[in-house]
């Protein structure tokens, strides 16, 4: 989505009625960070798209994936991936994992 305007438009996706959408999503969002040219922050591109969406929806939020972020191992990617969760969704509740612990 590269760009604020793009990644604004896109997240209305998420404005779809629930039985169009899963409870929990992951969300990559590549220009998430940058170099000493970009200097993005959160008042910014991709990230300012975020923060407003998460300000107008109650119940709709979109978080960094930090279950990724303690991963060590994993290199380069990890801090660009997001999960969205519809707290109110009529399934977000519904268990859909295994009783094993998962490994990354």
């Amino acid at each position: 989505m590269d760009y604020y305007s793009s990644t604004k438009a896109a997240l209305r996706i998420f404005e779809a009625e629930d039985s169009y959408l899963l409870p929990r999503m992951w969300n990559y969002f590549d220009d998430i960070g940058g170099d000493n040219l970009a200097l993005l922050s959160d008042y910014t591109g991709e990230r300012l798209a975020i923060k407003e969406f998460n300000d107008t929806h109650e119940h709709k939020k979109i978080s960094p994936a930090y279950n990724l972020l303690e991963r060590t191992h994993i290199k380069y990617w990890h801090h660009q991936v997001f999960v969205m969760h519809i707290f109110n969704h009529e399934k977000y509740n519904t268990f859909i994992g295994s009783d094993k612990p998962s490994k990354l």
